[in-house]
């Protein structure tokens, strides 16, 4: 009876590392998928919170634009701080972000104001001088228009 039992205990156990070695190949790719996914998560996380304390820095007018860049870093770093998710940021890794995001914020801002000239030059007219389009008077006026709106 013991070596009968003894028999089923081995060929159990034989049969556990058998699954276990077809199986460890597709759980080390599973745990790899789920480290990036997260390390991939966790870096969008820090660029949104980057992009956040731009933006909030960005609406301050009382302060210089050289003190900017020092404010942003302290607020990012108290944000990143008190975030859940216990992150360990360096100061050029923070530097990094909030470039990042600035880049991010002023592309973002200027992608709508790209504007095409449809000037033409006439031959009789001397170089560099042009004649403008009705097309050009209107956006013209109507940068003008935004930017007192802005002051």
């Amino acid at each position: 009876m013991t070596v009968e039992l003894f028999e089923k205990i081995v060929t159990s156990v034989s049969d556990v590392i058998l699954i276990l070695g077809f199986l460890s190949p597709l759980l080390v790719q599973l745990i790899k998928f789920a480290r990036a996914n997260t390390a991939n998560k966790r870096v969008q996380l820090l660029e949104e919170y980057a992009l956040r304390v731009v933006t909030a820095v960005e609406q301050q007018s009382n302060l210089m634009p050289s003190d900017k860049k020092a404010v942003a870093s302290k607020k990012l770093a108290d944000y990143i701080s008190k975030s859940p998710l216990n992150l360990n940021v360096t100061d050029d890794q923070l530097s990094d972000l909030i470039e990042s995001a600035v880049n991010k914020l002023s592309d973002s801002t200027t992608a709508g104001s790209k504007k095409e000239t449809t000037a033409t030059v006439s031959s009789s007219d001397e170089i560099g001088a042009f004649t403008p389009t009705e097309a050009d008077k209107e956006a013209l006026i109507a940068e003008f228009k935004e930017y007192l709106a802005e002051e």
